[in-house]
């Protein structure tokens, strides 16, 4: 009789051990957990804490019990694998209630050891009402507190998917919170003109972002933190602190058995789980992936991937051939009615690769603009500039924030170019979706530009341009109204509509930049001056509603807004 073992639960583990089962009905199975519980639904751990999810029985995917019952596993929690034996092919076990060790044989061995929080030595981080968020014990001991001290003020350490999930959390208790993040913006898997837009969210509900700044001290006594103190000399007062600044791999076991460790320091395993121990396999946390787009190996401790490579894993130890097909580094989250994620390469990792990287950002409406509730979504899309291949996406926005990641993620796994992404057939009627869907819109816009169409400039670009004093117009094509509530410091206003008729008015041989409020009006100024001599010409990507950087809001006189001078220059 076969035997395999699987070490650790929550996703990889029962994924694993079912699908041996699956694979292998006369093999004796045995899965050890050190925790109480088999699966439980870490993910939505924010959410109960919250009150969002009420019932604590559903937080349990399945109890031991049923998972004993369903695929015939001699399943046992509380009980800690401390040693592995490779030659012997022996793991020892202990029963962490009566503190006993067995050894167990094993024929194939998955270690799905998961990960733990990672709280960085920082003074005070023991003190009582520090909290990690990682199992719901975590989550019940928060809303414990919650429940009896009554705290008014919180801070959040790290702005993460957990981090931004647990600011939400908090608010919907009543608590004032404040965030903290060392990196330069709020989830750092964006781009940081993305981040913007949910940093923007974050304030208008009241949150304090620090952002590019790191926790120092925390203070306080026996009965809990008080203040929490940054490199920048801020203060923050906090009953409660959420400590949401990563995860490490549980690898310990691991290395004790001579299992390799990639370079991320993860467990390193092939396309079958498979480690460098004959018969250790790996799947969940505690072990890598790979990049489908760059090839690398990488680090992606998500519940959709241990699942995935959990079943990989449980297949190939009962005999099977199945392959982890990778990952692009999709992921997404919510805050309040704000959804927010990527998938693929940022701009920020293309370029740091030396990709030749084209990007664009779009503002096409989530659904039919005739229908109720349509809203814009943020669309931004990083492409390679000679195969028009796509490279990367990213979606803020409402409602249909996730069916466009999901499309892009599989163009990402298919390497489609950003023409295809317009040529899908994709599923249309005005309560899900424009007669054009957003991506699709992304797709062609992209295509346009990397086609000589227009030349498209990003706002990060421009603001370097004009930091640098760059001789450039600035051309606002909107509306005059729109002008006059908010533009871009030092443009000019010529509505697209009147351009053509006022077309000398510009100087052919200068550097011009035009505007609108979401790039399409902008694109097709840019066309009409191209096509009239002018050589000189960029559209800002994305418009107005991509750019976080200084504006001019209220009245203008007549004059600016009306003139552009012999040169190209506001008029006096």
């Amino acid at each position: 009789m076969q035997r395999i073992v699987v070490i650790g639960g929550v996703a990889a583990g029962p994924s694993a051990a079912a699908k041996a089962r699956r694979c292998a009905e006369k093999a004796d199975i045995k899965l050890f957990e050190r925790g109480p519980n088999i699966s439980y639904a870490g993910c939505a751990l924010p959410y109960y804490v919250s009150g969002i999810v009420k019932d604590r029985r559903k937080m349990l995917v399945v109890t031991p019990e049923e998972f004993r019952a369903r695929h015939n596993v001699d399943l046992r929690v509380q009980h800690e694998a401390v040693a592995v034996d490779p030659a012997a092919r022996q793991v020892t076990v202990r029963d962490l209630v009566q503190g006993k060790e067995e050894v167990f044989p094993y024929d194939a061995l998955i270690l799905a050891t998961g990960a733990s929080p990672f709280v960085p030595p920082i003074p005070g981080a023991k003190l009582p009402n520090i909290f990690t968020l990682r199992t719901v014990p975590d989550a019940d001991r928060i809303r414990e507190m919650i429940a009896t001290k009554e705290p008014k003020h919180a801070v959040v350490v790290g702005a993460g998917l957990i981090g931004l999930e647990m600011v939400e959390a908090l608010e919907e208790r009543g608590i004032q919170v404040a965030l903290v993040e060392l990196f330069e913006h709020v989830l750092p898997p964006l781009d940081a003109d993305m981040a913007y837009l949910v940093e923007k969210k974050l304030r208008k509900k009241g949150v304090r972002v620090v952002t590019g700044d790191a926790v120092t001290e925390f203070v306080g006594d026996e009965q809990g933190v008080r203040v929490v103190r940054t490199r920048n000399g801020l203060e923050l007062a906090a009953e409660l602190v959420i400590m949401s600044v990563g995860v490490r791999p549980n690898v310990e076991l691991a290395v004790q058995a001579g299992v390799a460790l990639g370079a991320n320091g993860t467990i390193a395993v092939n396309e079958r789980m498979e480690t460098n121990v004959p018969g250790i396999y790996a799947a969940g946390d505690c072990a890598e992936s790979y990049n489908i787009i760059t090839g690398e190996k990488v680090w992606s401790p998500l519940g959709s991937v241990a699942n995935k490579q959990g079943r990989t894993a449980g297949a190939n130890a009962a005999g099977g051939e199945a392959r982890f097909g990778g990952v692009t580094g999709s992921l997404i989250s919510r805050i309040w009615d704000l959804s927010l994620g990527c998938t693929g390469l940022s701009e920020r990792e293309a370029r740091q690769r030396g990709l030749d990287v084209e990007v664009i950002h779009v503002h096409p409406t989530n659904l039919a603009g005739v229908f109720p509730g349509a809203q814009a979504l943020a669309v931004k899309v990083i492409a390679d500039r000679r195969s028009g291949r796509l490279l990367g996406g990213q979606v803020v926005g409402g409602i249909g924030t996730d069916k466009r990641l999901d499309v892009m993620a599989t163009a990402l796994k298919g390497q489609l170019t950003v023409d295809e992404l317009f040529d899908i057939d994709y599923a249309y009627a005005p309560p899900f979706s424009p007669a054009k869907d957003p991506v699709a819109v992304a797709g062609i816009v992209t295509s346009n530009v990397l086609k000589g169409d227009v030349h498209s400039i990003t706002a990060s670009e421009l603001w370097e341009w004009i930091k640098r004093g760059d001789d450039l117009v600035l051309l606002d094509v909107r509306t005059p109204k729109e002008y006059q509530h908010e533009r871009i410091a030092d443009a000019v206003n010529v509505e697209l509509d009147a351009l053509r008729e006022r077309i000398g008015e510009l100087d052919a041989g200068k550097n011009t930049v035009v505007y609108c409020r979401q790039g399409l009006r902008g694109f097709l100024a840019a066309r009409i001056l191209q096509q009239c001599g002018f050589e000189q010409v960029s559209n800002l990507s994305g418009g107005m509603l991509s750019w976080p950087y200084q504006v001019e809001k209220g009245p203008v006189s007549d004059q600016k807004a009306a003139q552009v001078g012999e040169r190209g220059e506001p008029a006096p």
